[in-house]
């Protein structure tokens, strides 16, 4: 099963540092974040088109306050002026169009993440020491010939650090949604991704930080098992983007079925008796 590699707008296969990350999201190559969504379906992988949410600029900032400081008050700025309308906000807007903006609230946020990153015993010295922030790689899938990229956080010597935000980093909390978020497959697509491009092995640890008081953070290594996993999901998913690229067939959901409601077993449950009042009678059915 062979896909011809598509490579308008994109590098040459290998390790490319300071890109912005405008010019890498116009790299023509696969990412896990869309590959994820072909997990839903092959027509929601493939008709995707990416919006700028607040999300995603709150994540954007978040990852520059910790790794790269220096450059947040140069991409990030702050708005003090309450609602974000009228001509006062479009003048902003307009003066700050090459920046993304932030609110108070918003900026508060960041900045107490980012201290509690900066400031924790074990994440601390891992993103203020030596390292390589927003590491991009691009590789040719060899099993698929699919041309893919990748954004690693931060790089050191052979450590792929993934930072992520939470409502709850303790183990059991934050280890169902790393199952929810597929961190899983992006940790084993990096991993592999790495050794593809640049011919050398890698580990990947996560840093994790709470999205509100007490602000926590904790760095947390993925075992064998969870890379595993993630690869056998992943591989699945990218063989499945390679057949429909092969067809030119993206099916949805249904994929041209009948698709059964699964019934949750706790509404069954909950209505396994039910008292009704008939002709001014209690009756149990």
């Amino acid at each position: 099963m062979k896909a011809k590699p598509i490579r308008p707008n994109c590098p040459a296969v290998g390790v490319h540092e300071s890109i912005a990350f405008a010019d890498y999201c116009g790299w023509k190559a696969l990412n896990a974040s869309r590959l994820k969504l072909a997990g839903k379906s092959m027509k929601h992988y493939h008709e995707f088109v990416q919006p700028d949410t607040d999300n995603l600029i709150l994540g954007r900032a978040d990852h520059t306050a910790t790794l790269e400081p220096d450059r947040f008050p140069l991409e990030f700025t702050v708005w003090n002026e309450g609602v974000r309308r009228g001509k006062k906000w479009e003048a902003f807007a307009e003066a700050n169009s090459d920046k993304s903006i932030l609110t108070q609230a918003q900026y508060a946020d960041i900045l107490k993440m980012r201290d509690a990153v900066r400031g924790d015993a074990v994440a601390g010295p891992i993103v203020s020491g030596p390292g390589t922030a927003e590491v991009s790689i691009v590789w040719v899938d060899e099993p698929t010939g699919i041309l893919c990229k990748g954004r690693l956080d931060w790089m050191v010597d052979g450590v792929i650090y993934d930072l992520k935000t939470a409502r709850d980093v303790s183990p059991r909390r934050f280890g169902n949604s790393a199952v929810e978020y597929g961190y899983d497959i992006s940790a084993a697509f990096y991993i592999d991704g790495w050794l593809a491009a640049t011919g050398e092995l890698a580990t990947i640890e996560l840093i994790c930080v709470e999205k509100s008081a007490p602000w926590d953070a904790v760095v947390v290594p993925l075992g064998d098992d969870a890379i595993e996993a993630g690869r056998g999901k992943y591989r699945k998913l990218l063989n499945g983007v390679a057949r429909c690229r092969q067809r030119g067939e993206w099916p949805g959901i249904a994929g041209g079925c009948k698709v059964p409601l699964r019934y949750p077993e706790w509404a069954k449950a909950e209505y396994d008796a039910v008292e009704l009042v008939i002709d001014g009678q209690l009756i149990t059915i």
